[in-house]
């Protein structure tokens, strides 16, 4: 059997710099242009660089760029595309630590997963990776915290197609990272909270020389929590330090790395009981879990991305990339195998993996942009190769079944990764794509236009080993498509904007699935069109948005009947179509964000007649307001926010349609107070009502939504 020998991303990093290197050393022999004086803020990174947003600052809720869209930075207003965006403020407002406490903040968005991995749906699709400065993320096993984090972004549609990514059916989830600044800046933070909840945080920045020509950033953080659930806790050590070299006007390299270390209980969720025909309810407490105390899991994390960026002349800037990231995870967990008829005992067994992954991302980008009278030209070349290289040990044994109304604990832990019958597999996957988007402004965005292409190749195998070998090698077929996306926007007159987009993307089939020929299913196709209406008055302060979208799956897998249930075929299909309402306000004193979204998501599949999807609801709204009296106090005033989330009812499942899991409002309140100079005090209060509901299922497994809680946050700035 060939092992990999899976190293750090600190041994490998060398094998980055040189790869960047060579990349761009025909670039940089280039003669730089001369530098131009800056009517700039020291404080904001560099002017060459059309890849990052502006330097993080309390500017209220409402952002107007983003870098995700179109992977250069852009006016939100120019974007002819739906976009979700969760600023610094908003982020510190609420007590977001990670992207657990956010996304469920968001419309039409919907948690896929248990607390502990960050995988949610967007307009009834799995987003099942996301992104960190538009560089593809490990979701799966949870994002990290939010202490780097400057802004959320969330581009819904499969947009996926710019970034190489095969497995962003339903969207973009995007974390811009804090840059370092040229002036000193230093702060930490102290956040007690219900529940054991203690989280501490240290931001750190500013000049290495005297010159400014060599700045960094320390990102650091440290939580604790228990939870609501018995014996559940998590403990999380994370570090992201940042260094830029500004070599010249003209020329900046970037080295950004991450650590984290975290450990954790799985979030098993509880089992629902059959109560009445086609009816399930909880009949335990909530605060109940199937595991053992001994049932523990890790995650070791590490990261290092080096980035070149060289503006060329003042048409054309170029950036090259190596990212390479590093994942173990053991776990140690109890498994849900059945809830016996008495609706109180599950049958358990225990599971025992360890994988690990390999990640490695590379990319050169040329971005250009120049003006033809009174038309703006941009446009970007682009190309990426990421290879995954994953090996995972895995081990089974009986458990003993438990009482969830009388649980007794204490099962002796199994010897693992001794005992068990044994699954170990390995494997690799490389994508690979060039992309060219083009985007036109005429008339000072009287009328824009976007038109992009992405040809992306996924090439994979695996071993599995179950028993004694031979193991040979499963090689899929190669998955590749040619992607198209374009759009327009026209404005005739300033305050509004008309916008069409269409995209598509595709999915290679996961988990194994065969044809009864034995063949690997076809990739799964995805296409997604929307219209909108944007509206901007009182000097753009209060915007309004309306959209109508339409998004569809098509060649999903269908299992077939018995007895051949354990083939699929291609022939399944996803459609979900809705309205999006949103309307932001922003000025010195008062910000609002409000959006409510009505989506239906169903089977359509050539002759079945679809119901709404299990556990995707057809509605959901959400108002966040803060306002802020400056006057008050001396040092940075009194500010106080709100902010409400309603979901509307969802089916249970899609086979159980007589069941719908009910409608709720979730209230929330915060507050901020400068006490002196360079100190502030925050409460954040989530669920202020203690609303008991059902927030997710999978199945009979449901999780409820978290209960009443308080954080008070103590932050000092120097």
């Amino acid at each position: 059997m060939n092992r990999w020998n899976l190293r750090t991303p600190m041994v490998r990093l060398p094998n980055v710099l040189s790869l960047a290197v060579l990349c761009i050393a025909p670039v940089m022999a280039q003669k730089a242009p001369v530098a131009k004086p800056a009517d700039k803020s020291p404080d904001e990174p560099l002017e060459l660089s059309p890849f990052i947003i502006a330097a993080d600052a309390d500017d209220g809720y409402a952002a107007t760029e983003s870098a995700s869209a179109s992977r250069f930075r852009q006016k939100l207003k120019d974007i002819p595309q739906s976009i979700s965006i969760m600023s610094g403020q908003f982020l510190k407002d609420i007590g977001a630590v990670d992207l657990a406490d956010v996304m469920p903040l968001v419309g039409g968005t919907v948690s896929g997963a248990t607390r502990n991995q960050d995988t949610f749906s967007i307009r009834g699709f799995a987003v099942q990776e996301s992104y960190l400065d538009g560089f593809r993320d490990v979701v799966e096993w949870g994002g990290g915290d939010f202490v780097h984090v400057q802004q959320l972004e969330i581009i819904k549609g499969p947009s996926s197609n710019l970034y190489g990514n095969p497995k962003g059916l339903g969207g973009i989830i995007n974390r811009v990272s804090k840059a370092p600044r040229t002036s000193p800046f230093y702060q930490t933070a102290v956040t007690i909270g219900d529940y054991a909840n203690y989280h501490f945080t240290a931001d750190l920045t500013g000049p290495v020389t005297a010159d400014k020509k060599v700045l960094y950033r320390v990102n650091a953080a440290y939580r604790s929590m228990e939870y609501n659930r018995d014996f559940k806790d998590m403990e999380r050590f994370f570090v992201a330090p940042v260094f830029e070299w500004r070599v010249s006007a003209a020329t900046k390299v970037s080295l950004f790395t991450e650590l984290m270390r975290q450990d954790y209980q799985e979030d098993n969720w509880i089992p629902s009981a059959l109560v009445a025909p086609g009816v399930r309810a909880l009949t335990v407490p909530e605060t109940r879990r199937i595991d053992e105390p001994w049932a523990k899991s890790k995650i070791e994390r590490e990261r290092a991305r080096l980035i070149v960026e060289h503006k060329i002349n003042d048409n054309l800037t170029a950036r090259v990339a190596g990212q390479q990231t590093y994942i173990n995870n053991p776990i140690t967990q109890v498994e849900f195998l059945a809830l016996q008829a008495d609706n109180r005992t599950v049958n358990r067994r225990a599971f025992w993996l360890n994988r690990w992954e390999d990640y490695t991302y590379t990319e050169a980008n040329l971005f250009g942009r120049y003006q033809t009278g009174a038309i703006e030209h941009s446009f970007i070349l682009a190309a990426d190769q990421y290879r995954t290289k994953f090996r995972s040990n895995v081990r089974r044994t009986s458990l003993n079944s438990i009482d969830l109304i009388n649980p007794v604990y204490g099962s002796v832990a199994p010897t693992f990764p001794a005992s068990g019958a044994a699954t170990n597999t390995l494997g690799e996957s490389v994508t690979t794509g060039a992309t060219g988007t083009y985007q036109m402004n005429a008339y000072d965005g009287r009328f824009i236009l976007i038109g992009g292409w992405r040809d992306s190749k996924v090439e994979s195998s695996r071993y599995a080993q179950l028993g004694v070998g031979p193991f040979p090698r499963i090689v899929d077929p190669n998955a590749k498509a040619g992607l198209p996306r374009y759009g327009a926007m026209v404005r005739p007159i300033k305050q509004v904007g008309i916008y069409y987009q269409y995209s598509e993307v595709f999915q290679p089939q996961g988990g194994g699935a065969l044809r009864l020929d034995g063949s690997p299913l076809d990739p799964v196709t995805a296409s997604s069109e929307e219209v909108g209406v944007r509206f901007a008055v009182l000097d753009e302060r209060l915007n309004f948005e309306v959209v109508k979208y339409t998004m569809k799956a098509d060649g999903l897998a269908l299992r077939l009947p018995p007895p051949n249930n354990s083939f699929f075929a291609n022939g399944g299909q996803t459609t979900s179509d809705g309205y999006e309402y949103t309307l932001t306000y922003n000025d010195r004193r008062l910000t609002v964000q409000a959006g409510f979204v009505d989506v239906f998501v169903r089977d359509t599949t050539p002759g079945v007649l679809g119901a709404q999807q299990g556990g995707q609801p057809g509605y959901r709204g959400q108002l966040h307001a803060r306002y802020k009296w400056s006057e008050i106090g001396r040092h940075g005033g009194l500010s106080i926010g709100a902010s409400v989330i309603h979901t509307g009812e969802r089916p249970l499942s899609s086979t159980t349609t007589g069941q719908f899991i009910p409608e709720y409002q979730s209230f929330n309140v915060n507050a901020n107070y400068g006490v002196a100079k360079g100190l502030n005090v925050a409460l954040a209060v989530g669920n202020v009502f203690d609303k008991r509901t059902v927030v997710a299922n999978s199945g009979i497994l449901w999780r409820p939504l978290d209960p009443r809680t308080m954080r008070l946050t103590v932050t000092k700035t120097w």
